[in-house]
């Protein structure tokens, strides 16, 4: 589609142009990409404990069956600093991680020569630390139950969102991509179960083979 806009201006004509290609003429039609990113998440260390934030990375590859169907996998790392609940051993706040193996379907839903849409959703495992940096008087590591904390575990993770992919080359492309998730962690008594929160990355989308075809 092209569009052309005309202007008058005192001594002179003004011409602006926009060109635009038709979807058709640009072939997403290769079958691999790698994906590395700095990822921020909002995250529960314990079943009453607030929501903190946590930085840290993302990396995935993914496969595309067709040009709009592929398969992801994603492995992902977290790190933050909590609060913990009032306790007899004088820790205040607490330094976790967590690591998520997720892998699910993604669906690009449209695309340009410059940018392109996505949305996936991936399911796997969430591994937790939180283990406390100090000791029983007695010795022995302190319980994380209690100060608050979910003990260290593996537990179910999923992921939902999408991505906004701005194309520089025809291999390389700058993706921003938001999501919720869910993590289900258990911690004392059974409390906890699944959360909802959000997070996000920024990073380059490298194409293998021959990347886009104008």
């Amino acid at each position: 589609m092209v569009l052309s806009v005309v202007a008058l201006a005192p001594g002179s004509l003004l011409r602006a142009q926009v060109t635009q290609l038709p979807t058709e003429n640009v072939q997403y039609d290769y079958r691999w990409e790698a994906y590395g990113a700095g990822s921020y998440m909002r995250f529960k260390a314990g079943p009453t404990l607030p929501s903190i934030n946590m930085y840290g990375f993302n990396g995935e590859v993914t496969h595309y069956l067709r040009e709009h169907w592929g398969w992801v996998a994603s492995g992902r790392g977290y790190y933050g600093t909590t609060d913990v609940l009032p306790n007899p051993y004088k820790l205040t706040t607490q330094s976790v991680k967590n690591y998520m193996f997720l892998g699910g379907g993604q669906y690009r839903l449209d695309r340009n020569e410059h940018l392109s849409f996505t949305a996936h959703a991936l399911a796997g495992g969430n591994y937790g630390i939180f283990n406390p940096d100090v000791n029983y008087p007695g010795g022995g590591k302190v319980n994380p139950n209690d100060v608050g904390l979910f003990k260290n575990q593996l537990a179910f993770g999923a992921a939902f969102g999408g991505s906004v992919d701005f194309n520089v080359t025809h291999r390389l492309t700058v993706r921003i991509a938001p999501e919720a998730t869910l993590t289900d962690f258990t911690g004392a008594f059974g409390k906890g179960g699944i959360t909802a929160e959000y997070a996000g990355s920024v990073g380059v989308v490298y194409k293998f083979r021959r990347g886009l075809r104008y």
